[in-house]
């Protein structure tokens, strides 16, 4: 498995844990329990990517926030699993609060494991994400004046001849930019270069 394939289970106690433990350790996850979000909090800073998973025995109020639970560490989904059953209330405001999932003590097995794959999931696709916007920013900062001038534009939605006359350089010459924005940008089309573009925080001119 890849290297963010850990799971850090908060519980307040080993009996809460049951079989889950032993469930995503033979579904190939690293499993590190904490018996407290307090307990998590102080090894947050270091920890290395993963999921973690909250089994709660109480009501909502009795837990610190899920914004408290994962201040030191926003990167990390969070999913909820709770004993009292058919709370509608404590799903809501969980998910509201930014859990990835909530589930009920009671889902099954293959729902957990989904669960827990699918907040990796999109935790992996962010970081691609990440990673694509920087060196977008990279690629626009290292543009010419022109070609970036000629790419805001573009992001505002000129045409070669609107930003000619804008420039006050002839529609041919902005051709000649775009086509240079787009090797550099790697993009296939002006769809591509505009969402790149806007991912890495350009602004339209």
């Amino acid at each position: 498995m890849e290297d963010r394939s850990r799971v850090y289970v908060i519980a307040h106690a080993e009996s809460q844990l049951g079989d889950h433990v032993r469930l995503l350790q033979d579904a190939g996850y690293e499993v590190k329990w904490f018996a407290s979000a307090r307990d998590f909090a102080e090894f947050a800073p270091v920890v290395a990517a993963g999921c973690i998973l909250e089994i709660r025995s109480q009501a909502l109020e009795d837990h610190p926030s899920l914004t408290a639970l994962t201040a030191q560490r926003a990167d990390l989904p969070l999913i909820v699993m709770s004993r009292i059953e058919g709370d509608v209330t404590e799903a809501v405001e969980t998910i509201k609060a930014g859990a990835a999932d909530f589930l009920e003590s009671s889902c099954s097995e293959e729902r957990l494991l989904s669960a827990i794959a699918a907040a990796l999931d999109a935790m992996g696709r962010a970081d691609d994400q990440d990673r694509e916007a920087g060196l977008t920013a990279v690629r626009i900062a290292e543009m010419s004046v022109r070609e970036r001038e000629v790419l805001e534009h573009l992001v505002a939605g000129g045409t070669n001849k609107t930003i000619a006359k804008e420039l006050g350089i002839s529609p041919r010459t902005v051709e000649i930019h775009r086509a240079h924005v787009m090797e550099r940008l790697g993009a296939h089309n002006l769809s591509q270069a505009i969402r790149l573009a806007l991912a890495a925080g350009l602004t339209s001119s």
